[in-house]
């Protein structure tokens, strides 16, 4: 009796140590930058490991060619690109580098680093060979298995473009428990305001003017869900968005893997959405 006991006083001690995908809120930190080949991010973590993601969207209205990063460096983390994707029709009026008609390339990317240890305070840079305005942020997602790994779903990082973008359709996950999280940008104009959706909770949100135009480069990350059961061709939201009519340019959707827990197992499916939140 007092063996079954204490193997049961062990696995209840191990399932509460278990816990889901979280927002490190304490490491979210946003910029923007006016006209710069780039941008410092200050990058803090509570807690290890983390997943650190890394998004900002960038245009440039001064000189030719779309402002794709050359490269992220800092906090002696190894940085890779998970998504970048371009979107030519980005009206900013006669501002705008490319045509007649006004238009400029905005960029928008995704750039991750695994932090196996906490981080007490350093500098994250991304560099460009244009001088774009720039909008980004940085965070950690804790309560990850070691390694970090995004969901495996081969459908993910998930994409959409146009001039009113509200959600990424058809959104799908693999991995049981997963942070479903998601980030934005787009012209200043048609982010403003908005909503956040039942479920969701907004990241990080900046906004950058070129000058003092009534033009720039808005973006936003978040309304992070964690996911207690794989999702099927589900629309995720935007930031501050999907329950009004604010729409954006680009929005990109992806998960990270988080640790099975109580109600939340790779086996079970659980409930639905649990604790990932900022808090």
């Amino acid at each position: 009796m007092r063996a079954i006991l204490v193997i049961a006083l062990c696995l209840c001690a191990r399932l509460a140590a278990a816990t889901p995908p979280m927002v490190d809120s304490g490491s979210i930190h946003t910029n923007g930058a006016s006209v710069s080949n780039n941008l410092t991010l200050t990058l803090v973590t509570a807690s290890a490991p983390e997943r650190i993601i890394l998004n900002f969207g960038a245009v440039d209205f001064t000189s030719n060619g779309t402002p794709q990063a050359t490269g992220v460096s800092g906090c002696g983390l190894s940085w890779s690109l998970r998504k970048r994707t371009t979107f030519i029709n980005f009206t900013g009026g006669t501002y705008c580098h490319n045509n007649a008609s006004g238009t400029c390339d905005i960029d928008q990317e995704e750039w991750t680093a695994y932090a196996a240890s906490t981080i007490a305070s350093c500098t994250v840079t991304i560099g460009f060979s244009t001088t774009p305005v720039i909008s980004g942020g940085v965070y950690g997602l804790s309560g990850i298995p070691s390694g970090g790994a995004f969901d495996a779903n081969a459908g993910l990082p998930a994409v959409a473009t146009g001039t009113a973008i509200t959600a990424v359709p058809n959104v799908s996950t693999s991995s049981v428990p997963s942070a479903l999280f998601n980030f934005s940008s787009g012209n200043y104009n048609s982010q403003a305001g908005g909503t956040a959706c039942s479920g969701w909770n907004t990241i990080w949100n900046n906004f950058q003017f070129y000058g003092a135009l009534s033009i720039g480069i808005s973006a936003g990350a978040g309304l992070a869900q964690n996911l207690c059961s794989t999702v099927s061709n589900i629309s995720t939201p935007i930031w501050s968005v999907g329950c009004s009519t604010v729409s954006a340019n680009i929005v990109t959707a992806d998960a990270v893997q988080g640790i099975p827990s109580p109600g939340c197992t790779s086996g079970g499916g659980g409930t639905g959405n649990v604790n990932l939140k900022v808090n």
